[in-house]
């Protein structure tokens, strides 16, 4: 599983994402110690960017 350090340890830094065994990532995220992360894909950010230049360009009637 991915983590993110949510605080120091001795395996990561604040920020840090790596790749643990999903039983000692458990006990991270229940020790406050880190979060899991899910990587967002290329694919979630360009229909992200799109949907907002879409709703930017849209007039209503009383414009």
């Amino acid at each position: 599983m991915q983590i993110k350090y949510l605080k120091d340890a001795p395996l990561g830094k604040v920020g840090d994402v790596a790749d643990v065994a999903d039983d000692q990532a458990q006990i991270l995220i229940t020790l406050g110690y880190a979060k899991e992360h899910k990587p967002r894909s290329k694919s979630d950010k360009t229909d992200t960017q799109n949907d907002l230049l879409t709703d930017q360009n849209h007039t209503t009637d009383s414009e």
